[in-house]
């Protein structure tokens, strides 16, 4: 409960801030890819927050920023049992760690962009999705391995980044095809709801990748890495959470309407902490509730 809390105390006030907080963060990290490009020997022309590579150009944005993940961090560490010094030791050290990985997923994804253009897209989620919170689920289990004694931490617990990072990989590719199909069902159900009020509604849908959907194949990893919990009890968490989730995109699909359609603009900054909560939030506490709720029901 006190990481749900945390998770949310944290990513909610990221989520409100406006974009042009972030733009000198934005300048700065473009920067320092472009050194690390350089250092490689790479081609790369930095202006601002542009990256360039040869005919590529990415602009680095809040969201490349990896602070939702830096956040789902710090409330483990937080959270967790611990004197203040180790907790400052232990935040200091991970979030450095953590925005050195960011820069080299950044660095990485520009390069996919510029030789191999049609795996930018499918490199930008999957990087900055799964593979960031594999990076905090293992220094989070690194710092757990340093605080509890060895017997309070299973053996089998030090491979859960990778058996999440393996099946996220595998479900990424399964939902790549699918996504546009489930935001044609979440569409449809708007649209009847709309209907009921006397209005039709026309919702396109011009992107191949819907990022907010990929929260379902973080969650779904999550719960399938798991060990030591029934099936039954995991296939019913499993289908209450990514039912949780679907009500929460369905609500992100519908600020934007009110955002497009009817020119609501204080909607935008719930729609930001909806996506957010979708893609980061939601999918990490649910499957903290299912292990919490695990431990306690194999310790009764």
């Amino acid at each position: 409960m006190r990481f749900a809390i945390l998770t949310t105390a944290i990513i909610v006030p990221l989520s409100l801030l406006p974009e042009r907080f972030f733009d000198p963060m934005n300048r700065v990290t473009a920067a320092m890819v472009g050194e690390l490009l350089h250092l490689a020997g790479l081609p790369v022309v930095v202006n601002g927050a542009l990256i360039g590579v040869q005919a590529f150009t990415a602009r680095v944005i809040g969201e490349c920023l990896a602070l939702q993940p830096m956040g789902l961090y710090a409330a483990f560490i937080l959270a967790f049992p611990g004197r203040p010094r180790g907790k400052g030791l232990a935040l200091a050290g991970g979030l450095a760690l953590l925005q050195v990985l960011n820069l080299l997923r950044i660095a990485l994804v520009t390069l996919l962009g510029a030789h191999v253009p049609r795996l930018f897209d499918l490199a930008h989620i999957h990087l900055g999705q799964a593979a960031m919170i594999a990076a905090v689920l293992g220094l989070a289990l690194f710092w757990c391995r340093r605080r509890l004694p060895d017997q309070e931490v299973p053996p089998m617990a030090s491979a859960f980044p990778a058996r999440f990072l393996a099946y996220a990989s595998l479900l990424f590719l399964a939902w790549v095809p699918l996504n546009r199909p489930y935001m044609g069902l979440l569409d449809a159900t708007l649209q009847r709801l709309f209907a009921l009020a006397g209005y039709t509604l026309i919702l396109p849908r011009g992107l191949a990748l819907y990022f907010q959907t990929f929260g379902l194949v973080t969650f779904a990893a999550l719960v399938l890495a798991m060990r030591g919990i029934p099936p039954l009890r995991k296939c019913r968490f499993l289908i209450s959470g990514l039912l949780l989730l679907t009500l929460f995109q369905l609500c992100f699909r519908l600020c934007n309407v009110w955002l497009t359609a009817f020119q609501i603009g204080w909607l935008a900054p719930i729609a930001q902490v909806t996506y957010n909560l979708c893609v980061y939030a939601l999918p990490v506490i649910a499957a903290t509730v299912l292990l919490t709720r695990g431990r306690l029901a194999k310790a009764e």
